[in-house]
């Protein structure tokens, strides 16, 4: 928990939003994606591109995403 609460935040991961984690904070993912599923109950992103959107969880509106996810560290462990 030490690490996640001083570096959560910067830990690279597999979704498209960052993480929003800190030492008073364990929100998760500040973020999301609009898909559409399709018959085959496949979520694809609507119009074939992901485009993301984030907010800050208490007040703040909601934008377009401009972050950019790391590559993901050797064996999938942070550093």
């Amino acid at each position: 928990m030490e690490a996640i609460d001083s570096k959560g935040a910067t830990f690279a991961n597999s979704a498209l939003v960052p993480a929003g984690y800190s030492k008073t904070s364990h929100v998760g993912l500040t973020g999301y994606w609009v898909g559409k599923y399709a018959p085959t109950g496949d979520l694809a992103p609507i119009g074939g591109t992901y485009v993301t959107y984030t907010t800050d969880s208490g007040s703040g509106a909601v934008v377009k995403s401009t972050y950019k996810r790391p590559a993901m560290p050797a064996k999938g462990l942070p550093n």
